[in-house]
């Protein structure tokens, strides 16, 4: 009995040995494990990171240069994903073209009223423009001219058209088809 008890004891005490042994390894391997996943998951968020700022700065830079005028602002090629950054990336050159189309579209607007400006100016005829109401909101140097009135004291004083014409030296006539009234 007392043989069997100690091989007992000696396979308990091999047991135990084996068991503190296995435990070991399993806490070195957690540890491991956990080392590795602790060092990929900062590999990572610097990896992210480090794109995604890199990006971001790069479509900030771009974004102020357009804003202060340069249309010619490019990105580099960027990332063509569907990610946040990728959308960020498309919506810069949508606004870049939509900067482009707006200037064009200025100069277009600015060369026209070029034009305009010239042909209201140099019209033989008195010339004014009213608003629905009939405040004169421009009126050419000929206008005042027409009407026998003097140049206007105020340049930018309003005035009703009805006024002006009652002002000027025409006398009003019985019949509204002969030269209007006047």
């Amino acid at each position: 009995a007392e043989g069997k008890v100690a091989q007992a004891e000696a396979r308990l005490s091999q047991a135990r040995a084996e068991t503190s042994d296995n435990l070991g390894i399993a806490k070195n391997t957690f540890l491991a494990l956990t080392l590795m996943s602790l060092l990929v998951a900062v590999t990572s968020s610097l990896y992210v990171s480090r794109y995604v700022a890199r990006n971001l700065h790069r479509i900030a830079d771009a974004m102020r240069r357009l804003a202060a005028g340069n249309h010619s602002a490019a990105l580099p090629r960027g990332p063509s994903s569907e990610d946040e950054i990728g959308q960020l990336f498309a919506a810069f050159r949508v606004f870049r073209e939509n900067a482009r189309k707006l200037d064009r579209r200025t100069n277009q607007i600015r060369h026209q009223n070029a034009l305009f400006s010239r042909v209201f100016r140099n019209i033989t005829d008195g010339v004014a423009i009213a608003s629905a109401t009939g405040w004169i909101e421009a009126e050419n140097d000929n206008l005042r001219s027409l009407l026998r009135l003097p140049p206007e004291a105020q340049p930018n004083a309003p005035a009703d058209m009805q006024d002006l014409i009652a002002r000027s030296a025409f006398p009003r006539q019985a019949s509204a088809g002969v030269r209007g009234g006047f």
